[in-house]
């Protein structure tokens, strides 16, 4: 049973785990897997897709020289304990990238999720997704950009690992954003640099 209302029944396949592994080698687009469940992702939007990039670009310039490393769109991440796999947009990996005894291409020890939402997305984005990476001893931090509002939402792990700490700024008006747990600050002007021309 899938713990999120899916977008339409057409994005929705059954398929075991290792069928899954297999197919998404020469899948025509990406899709997300919970426990049985194969979930074709929905194309971005051009907000979307930039804001994604500008994330990474930012994150590898904050992160430079230290020992964590950015990753895009294209990293898997498996959270094993709910049988899922999912694409985030972007990812943060401090110190060696551990995988999946199921798939070797998919990470299992992210320390920063990185989400860029979208009205579709939303509601998936900060419920089931946000509990489904959460059960990942390893996480951190979560990072939801609102590609319509331009808002930014950050969850950071509290020294209770049940209990989340959010800070929410609005990107657009500039400045920057520090991400204790990771001990970098990001550049919002950056990120949000031409934002308002975007379709």
């Amino acid at each position: 049973m899938l713990p999120f209302a899916p977008m339409s029944a057409a994005e929705i396949l059954r398929i075991g785990h290792a069928a899954y592994v297999a197919s998404e080698e020469s899948a025509p687009q990406k899709r997300e897997y919970w426990d049985g469940f194969l979930v074709a992702m929905a194309g971005g939007s051009v907000r979307h897709s930039a804001l994604g990039a500008r994330v990474v670009s930012e994150l590898g310039r904050a992160l430079e020289g230290g020992a964590c490393r950015e990753f895009n769109s294209d990293l898997r991440i498996r959270v094993e304990a709910l049988n899922a796999s999912f694409y985030p947009d972007a990812s943060v990996i401090c110190g060696n990238v551990a995988t999946s005894s199921d798939d070797a291409h998919a990470a299992t020890n992210p320390t920063l999720v990185v989400e860029v939402v979208s009205p579709s997305t939303e509601t998936y984005d900060r419920g089931a997704k946000f509990h489904a990476y959460s059960r990942l001893a390893s996480l951190k931090a979560y990072l939801l950009v609102d590609s319509t509002t331009g808002s930014v939402d950050l969850f950071e792990r509290d020294a209770d690992p049940d209990r989340w700490m959010q800070t929410t700024v609005a990107g657009t008006s500039g400045g920057s954003l520090a991400i204790g747990s990771l001990g970098i600050t990001l550049s919002l002007d950056r990120v949000f640099a031409g934002f308002a021309e975007l379709p």
